[in-house]
């Protein structure tokens, strides 16, 4: 008895059956914090990480408010926000 069973050639592209159990499709899932979009081609979409950006961005945003100090927010945006960037695109680059 097989564990997993592909059947090709139908729309969906396939059934996969993982012990005798139909695994259903979806468009996207998410692994390791990126989301791959199924299709043809290996796609990634970074909507969620650009999210995360700027909504760590926005939280430095309003924690600073007026205050102009340009430095100490490039030092901010540097270690928060890049730090979510690099983290949701290590598995890309690894």
């Amino acid at each position: 008895m097989a564990l997993w069973h592909f059947v090709l050639g139908s729309n969906p592209p396939a059934v996969i059956k993982l012990s005798c159990k139909t695994l259903d499709w979806c468009s996207k899932v998410k692994y390791l914090g990126l989301y791959l979009i199924s299709g043809i081609n290996f796609r990634i979409d970074l909507n969620a990480a650009t999210q995360k950006y700027y909504g760590c961005f926005n939280n430095i945003k309003s924690v600073i408010r007026k205050q102009t100090d340009e430095i100490m927010l490039l030092k901010l945006i540097k270690t928060y926000c890049m730090g979510v960037i690099f983290g949701l695109l290590k598995p890309i680059y690894a």
